[in-house]
């Protein structure tokens, strides 16, 4: 599996955590929030790894 479909599936993976801890804490919760915060890096990254700017090990 490449570096794209990997952070793709991360993405989904984080996505799913943020919705559940959003139904169970409310959208202001701290757990919620970090969630929120951890989903941002990996669309980040997924986007510079679109672009070819960023290189995973």
């Amino acid at each position: 599996m490449d570096k794209r479909a990997r952070t793709l599936e991360a993405i989904e993976r984080k996505r799913r955590e943020l919705i559940e801890a959003s139904s169970r804490y409310g959208l202001s919760s701290k757990e919620v929030v970090k969630k929120s915060q951890e989903l941002d890096l990996l669309l980040n990254r997924y986007q510079c790894i679109k672009e070819g700017h960023f290189k995973l090990s």
